[in-house]
């Protein structure tokens, strides 16, 4: 039986529109992190180590690029200052797309 051929659609949360808000929020959220991070005296290095993350990974975040809500927390609790803006970061509503 011949495979038939499936036109992939693009998911519809996948648009240029939404890929720009959640990096300009990134990029929010990374300069309050680092903000946080240099107001506590804290290098890339010691926050990381008790984050439990690596350096480059904390650059990535502070750059606005690779989180989660587990590392998110764990910035959180280290950073007790950030929690109201990680949770309105996380509540930001998500852009409508138009329908095709």
């Amino acid at each position: 039986m011949p495979m038939r051929s499936h036109k992939i659609e693009p998911h519809p949360f996948l648009t240029a529109t939404l890929t720009m808000t959640i990096t300009r929020l990134g990029k929010q959220l990374g300069r309050i992190i680092r903000a946080a991070r240099e107001r506590h005296a804290l290098s890339q290095e010691e926050l990381a180590r008790r984050c439990g993350m690596s350096r480059r990974h904390l650059i990535e975040i502070e750059q606005g690029r690779n989180f989660s809500v587990a590392v998110l927390a764990a910035l959180s609790r280290e950073l007790e200052e950030i929690g109201p803006d990680v949770a309105d970061f996380l509540s930001q509503p998500t852009p409508k797309t138009p329908r095709k």
